[in-house]
């Protein structure tokens, strides 16, 4: 019997993740992170040396689900953490990343206007983070499979290209965009 499946898309605030997931898996149960991090948050900001109690929150409720097809949206912190876990889950789970790419302008413009609670300084530090670099040298000693995905290209050519790989699967993704 296959095992369910996680698709997990990372990347940086402002990428496009949660666009992407919207278009290419409407239908499918996402998990988010930011709210599980959000529950530290102390005068309206998350603390940095809290956001890891934030994702062990969220991989415990993950552990948990039955669904078939879960997708998981993760920022950039903890890349060791993040991939110890999803190793774990690798037992009971068949694991998708996606590492979701877009210069540091290009996000900024996107959260431009949106309403992220972050501090600027802790915002800037992410979006400066060396992704998905970090993560590629991690990755790159495990048996999880991920691909590199260039959100720079319209919403509808890298909808295609993950809806091509989900068929590929066998997985139903709901209406077109």
């Amino acid at each position: 019997m296959p095992l369910p499946k996680l698709f997990v898309f990372l990347g940086k605030p402002g990428v496009g993740k949660t666009t992407l997931i919207q278009a290419a898996l409407p239908t499918c149960r996402r998990v988010d992170v930011r709210p599980f991090v959000r529950s530290y948050e102390i005068g309206g900001v998350v603390p940095e040396e809290k956001t890891l109690a934030g994702y062990q929150d969220m991989y415990r409720y993950v552990g948990g689900l039955n669904e078939p097809v879960v997708v998981l949206e993760l920022g950039t912190n903890h890349p060791e953490f993040n991939v110890q876990q999803l190793l774990q889950l690798q037992q009971k789970r068949d694991i998708h990343l996606f590492l979701c790419t877009a210069s540091v302008e290009t996000c900024r413009q996107r959260m431009n206007g949106r309403n992220f609670q972050d501090d600027a300084e802790a915002m800037e530090r992410r979006l400066l983070r060396d992704f998905p670099n970090t993560y590629l040298q991690l990755l790159h000693q495990t048996s999880l499979h991920y691909h590199l995905i260039d959100l720079e290209q319209p919403l509808e050519e890298t909808n295609k290209i993950i809806r091509a790989y989900l068929a590929r699967l066998g997985i139903e993704t709901g209406a077109l965009v």
